[in-house]
């Protein structure tokens, strides 16, 4: 089963500090990110994630 999640409107900052390992609590995050990203999205582990500068893709 293949799982995409697509979210917008993450902030430059935010991603390169996701990037940089700055978010550590990101990758474990398992409910609503609006507290992080001040939007609505489900995250799972780290190696599923890829971050770009307009959205967050996640694929299982």
């Amino acid at each position: 089963m293949r799982v995409r999640a697509y979210v917008v409107g993450l902030t430059p900052e935010r991603v390169e500090q996701f990037q940089h390992g700055l978010l550590t609590e990101l990758p474990e995050w398992t409910g609503p990110a609006t507290t992080l990203l001040g939007v609505d999205a489900l995250f799972v582990p780290e190696a599923l994630i890829e971050i770009d500068a307009e959205a967050v893709v996640v694929r299982a």
